[in-house]
């Protein structure tokens, strides 16, 4: 039986796939007064989807390709690749649907709201 070298098995696990690759993740402060939701509703209004994972830490998550994706989207410096990079794998790996660490995520304005109305006392004098 052939055994696979781990570039071989990561080959085949991104064949296709670089969704890992398609978008950064920054974390940001926990919003504590109003001018930090107006912060919030303007990522919202860019088109940046803002997640809170661990029932504690927010971060938003920007669309963005790495510029090292082939078109055949394959690393094109993967023995070189960051740090960061070399952490993604199949446990972790969205293209499988087993991981998600995030305990809300958020869209729209609305769904902002409607959170910190229901969890926070952000909104209470407003």
């Amino acid at each position: 039986m052939n055994k696979m070298t781990k570039n071989q098995k990561n080959k085949l696990l991104c064949n296709n796939c670089a969704i890992c690759c398609s978008y950064i993740i920054i974390p940001i402060k926990t919003p504590k007064n109003l001018k930090d939701v107006d912060r919030l509703i303007w990522y919202l209004y860019h088109n940046v989807e803002i997640y809170i994972y661990n029932n504690k830490d927010w971060v938003i998550k920007v669309d963005v390709p790495c510029k090292n994706l082939t078109k055949d989207k394959l690393c094109s410096i993967y023995k070189k690749r960051p740090l960061t990079c070399r952490d993604y794998n199949t446990k972790t790996c969205e293209k499988f649907e087993h991981f998600n660490p995030y305990n809300f995520k958020f869209t729209k304005r609305e769904e902002l709201i409607k959170y910190l109305k229901k969890y926070t006392k952000i909104l209470e004098k407003n």
